[in-house]
């Protein structure tokens, strides 16, 4: 396929453009060829990285040991993210340089471009390269800029492009009206976020759950200090409500449990899980100061408010992973890394955001009945599940187009 006037001269732009900016140049990918065929997959935005990191995940469940290169176009650290078998290229662009030196290193089988803005040059030299291109956006994906004025440039792409994958039947509306077949558009509703539930020990399950004979349990995840007070004053207001409630509160350092116990303790009948006391009939709050019991957490409470949601750095902790365990989800307006899984669960009525400190109590009042918060679960479930669900139907589709390629060698 011939590229075309308008692919030619977005190339030219785009080459100029890096050399104006001074665009580095992507490193070496260092990824060496695999029987079954490499996997490409670039990330356009930080808050989709998590729906990549379970992707992966779906796709080594499913037995697939193709190396994976991974190519972000924003820095990211990847802290406790590390994937297996995958290499990283950050800081990645649109130019012919950068994007014919990763195909010349890597030779993928087959690219995943996750996001929403077309990229004409990796389209391009991808195809031309032999690899199957797969598109997941949350919305009808675009031209960049002002290129999709230019006449026959989205048509000319659409056709090197085996299979989009969006959100809603809306977009898929869009995209055949753009020149998209109806085989290469498939709605799989957005790619999930989150890797699983999270696993606990189910002895130590049945010891808690026999402890609080059926209480009303709220937790409150990953606290920083500044947020003591505001839990705190939550919990009292609660009470007032619901004199059996008992808070589970989870620092972000669990080295902070002797200093909130001593908090705590004129105020409330405290117990403390790091010196394994015990959760009797009278304790209000439950020091839960212990490193990756957040599994157990999740299953013994029914309400979940995302710690340092009011804070700046925003939860640290995926939403999805309470909701996924059945827990009914409360946030501030901050959402830190999590902002896709947030967003995801507000648009389906899946949390109950937050506005100010002193309507948590309120929240957590409302919660409490058991109503209120199983229509709030059942909604943050539902989105959990499709996001699985839509997870598997990409994994898939990589893994029939690497079969294909393969079956053309």
């Amino acid at each position: 396929m011939q590229r075309g006037a308008g692919l030619s001269l977005y190339m030219l732009a785009a080459r100029a453009r890096a050399r104006q900016t001074g665009s580095p140049l992507a490193p070496p990918a260092s990824v060496s060829p695999d029987p079954q065929g490499n996997i490409w997959l670039v990330v356009q935005r930080p808050e989709s990285l998590m729906a990549a990191r379970v992707l992966v995940t779906r796709l080594r469940a499913m037995g697939v040991t193709a190396p994976v290169l991974l190519g972000l176009t924003f820095a990211h650290r990847l802290d406790g993210e590390a994937l297996p078998g995958c290499t990283v290229v950050r800081r990645l662009r649109d130019t012919p340089r950068a994007i014919h030196a990763l195909i010349a290193e890597a030779r993928p089988a087959v690219i995943l471009l996750i996001g929403d803005t077309l990229w004409p040059t990796l389209l391009t030299l991808g195809h031309e390269a032999g690899a199957r291109l797969l598109v997941a956006a949350h919305a009808a994906p675009a031209l960049p800029g002002g290129w999709g004025l230019w006449p026959g440039l989205f048509s000319r792409l659409a056709g090197m492009i085996d299979r989009v994958f969006v959100a809603d039947p809306r977009d898929r509306e869009a995209l055949r009206m753009s020149g998209l077949g109806d085989a290469q558009v498939e709605v799989s509703g957005p790619m999930g976020s989150s890797v699983g539930a999270v696993p606990c020990n189910d002895a130590e399950r049945a010891v808690l759950s026999e402890q609080l004979r059926l209480r009303p349990v709220w937790l409150a995840l990953g606290v920083p200090q500044a947020e003591d007070a505001a839990v705190i004053a939550a919990h009292g207001a609660a009470l007032r409500l619901s004199h059996r409630l008992v808070l589970l509160l989870h620092p972000d350092d669990p080295a902070r449990g002797a200093a909130l116990r001593a908090q705590l303790s004129p105020r409330f009948a405290v117990a403390q899980r790091s010196r394994d006391e015990p959760l009797g009939p009278d304790i209000q709050v439950y020091l839960a100061d212990t490193e990756e019991e957040r599994g157990l957490w999740y299953r013994l409470a029914t309400i979940c408010y995302m710690g340092g949601s009011f804070s700046d750095t925003g939860s640290l902790r995926d939403p999805m992973e309470p909701a996924a365990l059945g827990a009914a989800v409360v946030h501030g307006p901050q959402s830190g890394p999590h902002a896709e899984a947030f967003r995801q669960l507000r648009l389906r009525g899946g949390t109950l955001a937050v506005a100010r400190t002193s309507q948590l109590g309120a929240a957590i009042s409302r919660l409490i009945e058991p109503n209120q918060a199983a229509q709030l679960a059942q909604a943050a479930w539902e989105v959990t599940s499709a996001g699985a669900s839509a997870s598997d139907r990409v994994a898939e589709a990589i893994v029939e187009a690497l079969a294909e390629g393969k079956a053309k060698q």
